[in-house]
């Protein structure tokens, strides 16, 4: 899971997902400078670590956080590396020095 959200794209596809709630590939893409190709790699890699759901609506596939998975990531970040402070949609993750 650690390389899966290595990857830059990958972190701001979970922030727009975070932020939007569910979403089609058309508004993540509105806000990632990637293609479409690109955009869908990134999101199977995520699909496959369990930290992105998804679900067909007619032609579209919509995404959302799989928050189970999203929670236990953090968690498990945190007991390794530092202390977590949730503010609204703003998740803060301090480092232990």
């Amino acid at each position: 899971m650690y390389l899966a959200i290595a990857e830059e794209n990958r972190r701001r596809i979970l922030k727009v997902l975070r932020e939007s709630g569910e979403c089609g590939v058309g508004k993540i893409q509105g806000n990632l400078a990637i293609s479409q190709g690109t955009l869908s790699a990134h999101l199977a890699i995520l699909r496959k670590v369990g930290l992105v759901e998804s679900r067909v609506n007619g032609r579209e596939r919509i995404y959302r956080i799989n928050w189970k998975k999203y929670y236990e990531f953090l968690t498990e970040f945190v007991w390794w590396f530092g202390e977590i402070d949730e503010k609204g949609s703003d998740i803060e993750i301090r480092v232990r020095k």
